[in-house]
């Protein structure tokens, strides 16, 4: 009997630690940078998610020049999930400025 409990004792020790050699190799969660070049002139509707292009499959995205207001975003998908997670942490050009995650500028008409 004693040598069955050491056994069965053993199996589960055994069990135990490779369910948590395993789980401490399991690749972590992949993330994606996300781009995104604001479409208008202005800082009216900055907010808004319909008024930015997701350019995060293009390399070197064009369409801003000057330093009125941020045209385009970049982040990474752990820090804010999408666009609008992003817009609703950074409602205002200021604010958006603030986060560091504004690449490049555009001028404002």
């Amino acid at each position: 009997m004693k040598s069955f409990n050491l056994k069965a004792g053993l199996a589960i020790l055994i069990g135990f630690g490779l369910v948590v050699t395993l789980n401490a190799f399991t690749p972590s969660e992949k993330f994606t940078t996300l781009k995104f070049r604001y479409n208008l002139n202005t800082e009216t509707g900055i907010n808004n998610p319909s008024n930015w292009t997701d350019v995060s499959n293009v390399s070197n995205p064009s369409g801003c020049g000057g330093d009125d207001i941020p045209c385009l975003l970049q982040f990474d998908s752990s820090e804010y999930a999408n666009l609008s997670a992003y817009l609703t942490a950074n409602p205002t050009a200021s604010d958006m400025d603030d986060s560091g995650k504004v690449i490049s500028h555009k001028a404002e008409q």
